[in-house]
């Protein structure tokens, strides 16, 4: 397996990830995905498996459509022929949305609101920074 290909890989909730991994082997192997929550993978709606041989090897692509949080996780892909077997495991990172929230700093900007995501709201430490800009900026003035 060409582990120069098999590196992590970070998506965002909805979008598209994939890997494409080549291996060299006589006859060409077969290969096998695994996650360890969906199992097996083959072709479906959420995923799709590709395999193509060639002289001396062949190249596998997993591609991972419309990624959600419980995709994410450690996949391993197994290459084995009747020489043997050889296996890597592929990280995935899928990123979630932002938080659902009604304040006015999502719907409009508005760094005064109250929530806890706000530069003035529950965590202090954002409300003494935006306090010392304030402070500097108006002393800049």
């Amino acid at each position: 397996i060409d582990k120069g290909q098999a590196g992590s890989k970070t998506v965002r909730v909805n979008r598209t990830a994939f890997w494409q991994i080549k291996c060299r082997g006589e006859p060409p192997p077969k290969f096998t995905w695994v996650h360890p929550v969906h199992g097996e993978l083959s072709s479906n709606d959420n995923f799709t498996v590709l395999t193509d041989e060639y002289q001396g090897g062949a190249t596998t692509t997993l591609v991972i459509h419309h990624a959600v949080v419980e995709d994410a996780g450690t996949y391993s892909l197994k290459a084995e022929n009747r020489n043997g077997v050889e296996k890597v495991d592929l990280d995935l990172i899928v990123l979630d949305h932002l938080p659902e929230c009604d304040c006015d700093m999502y719907k409009r900007g508005d760094k005064q609101c109250s929530c806890q995501h706000s530069y003035t709201g529950k965590d202090p430490w954002m409300s003494v920074l935006t306090s010392s800009m304030d402070y500097f900026n108006s002393a800049a003035l």
